[in-house]
């Protein structure tokens, strides 16, 4: 076991580390929205941000994030979603109007594992990394597919985290093959985990669709500067990120869709939202209109920065038109070993792509300029596109400006209430969740809890048992 200690010993030493700020490891995302949680451009209500203009005011700008980074621990859970994301969800309505439970997050982790490019790049990747008697993290585990490829690659010690529940079955496949005394499984926020050895290897596919917005740098940046040798290694180790001038006709009608007159009713103000969007796609490589430019490579063994910007300059190869642009990554998972879901590369992975629409359609012909400028915001999951369309000869076409702070969905009582000189005050349900905090006090079992609830607050909840799934859902939180 080398290095490694103990299972037992091990598990025992692991421990919060509460006075870190929250961030959360979650399954490597797909196509399921969170579906990979977490370039979510089309992210759920409260995480659809971005730069540049809007209606509001640069300070209603800056509420509005204010607002975003106050709901980022939901946000960031649901980050395996690529530019997409709403959330999975796990009820849903039965026809006798009672709720049927639905387990899409391992139907999400089933097409994980059924991507056989996916599986034999980190396979590779892992093998060549991981030496006998590393100790490896295996960060937003999901099923913990990843830590398996490392103990057979002859990792003593893998410790698996995830905050989800997904983390039971983990432990569970774990058993099954034979693993169960190489891997530690800690269900939790890896920023709020310390662990009692440093490791060799972390690896994670926190990739994303278009390779920055679910998070791997900066969780690859916490973990190194907390739970790693210096000479450690990861995987992946670079991420580029790709673009073309995309023609989309189908994929133009979600946006023009606000343009109708559905049941005859005017639905125009939706449509400043909808072209400001990032929406998932699977492009194939006959739509697109000019060779791909690479627009960043982005080293994981450096700090992430607060902003990229990138630039390319896209010369049209055939006539057609312009709806918008599409975004990829392409992942270094090793020296040599490459992953991605480019379109028309042979070992894509099982992976949509990003589509930026532009505001309007634009006929194009062979030798025309796009040039675009990109601004991301990698940790708020931001991003402002600016194109510029050219002839062959110079003469301007068009230009379009757009960003997903243009596309944000913030209500004004929720910027109001992140204004600075906003003076907050609990509601009974804020109040409510304190005293269950304050009863938490290592001595009351949840009976007791559940009932002093009921008391104080008779209001809200009319007997323990109808307390019973709020204790549930702050206990398991925090306690």
């Amino acid at each position: 076991m080398g290095r490694a200690r103990g299972d037992e010993r091990a598990r025992a030493r692991i421990r919060p580390d509460e006075d870190r700020p929250a961030r959360a490891v979650v399954p490597p995302h797909g196509r399921a929205g969170r579906r990979g949680r977490r370039a979510r451009l089309r992210p759920p209500p409260s995480r659809r941000a971005g730069l540049g203009r809007r209606a509001e005011s640069a300070r209603s700008l800056s509420t509005g994030r204010r607002a975003l980074r106050a709901t980022r621990p939901a946000i960031c859970r649901a980050r395996g979603t690529a530019l997409d994301h709403s959330r999975p969800r796990a009820l849903a309505p039965g026809r006798d109007g009672r709720a049927l439970a639905v387990s899409l997050i391992v139907d999400e982790h089933r097409q994980y594992l059924a991507d056989p490019h996916r599986l034999a790049a980190f396979e590779r990747a892992i093998t060549a990394t991981v030496k006998p008697g590393d100790v490896v993290i295996d960060l937003g585990a999901g099923t913990g597919i990843l830590g398996l490829f490392a103990c057979r690659a002859g990792a003593a010690r893998v410790y698996a985290i995830d905050d989800g529940s997904i983390i039971g079955l983990a432990r569970e496949l774990c058993r099954a093959n034979g693993y169960s005394d190489r891997v530690v499984f800690v269900k939790g926020l890896s920023s709020r985990i310390a662990l009692p050895e440093k490791a060799d290897v972390v690896v994670s596919d926190q990739i994303g669709r278009f390779g920055f917005e679910a998070g791997v740098w900066e969780y690859f940046a916490d973990v190194r500067a907390r739970l790693l040798t210096p000479q450690a290694s990861t995987v992946p180790r670079r991420v580029e990120l790709w673009m073309s001038a995309v023609e989309a006709p189908a994929l133009f009608e979600q946006v023009e869709f606000w343009s109708t007159r559905p049941a005859g009713f005017d639905v125009s103000p939706a449509r400043a939202l909808a072209v400001n969007t990032g929406y998932p796609a699977r492009l194939d490589k006959e739509q697109l209109l000019a060779e791909p430019a690479l627009l960043a490579s982005l080293d994981l063994a450096e700090p992430e920065p607060p902003s990229i910007g990138a630039a390319a300059e896209l010369t049209v190869e055939r006539a057609g038109t312009l709806h918008g642009l599409g975004g990829w990554f392409r992942a270094e998972l090793a020296p040599g070993i490459y992953m991605s879901n480019a379109p028309g590369d042979a070992s894509r992975i099982d992976r949509r792509n990003v589509f930026l629409p532009l505001d309007r359609a634009t006929p194009v012909a062979p030798g025309d300029r796009i040039r675009v400028r990109l601004r991301i915001l990698p940790s708020e999951v931001m991003l402002r596109w600016h194109v510029t369309i050219e002839t062959a000869a110079g003469d301007g076409k068009a230009v379009f400006s757009h960003s997903t702070a243009a596309g944000m969905l913030v209500a004004l009582e929720d910027l109001t209430r992140t204004r600075p000189d906003y003076v907050p005050r609990l509601s009974p349900w804020g109040l409510a969740r304190q005293t269950l905090l304050g009863l938490c006090d290592g001595r009351r079992p949840l009976a007791e809890i559940e009932s002093e609830l009921c008391r104080r607050h008779p209001e809200l909840f009319a007997s323990p048992a109808a307390a019973a799934g709020f204790v549930a859902e702050v206990v398991t939180r925090y306690a």
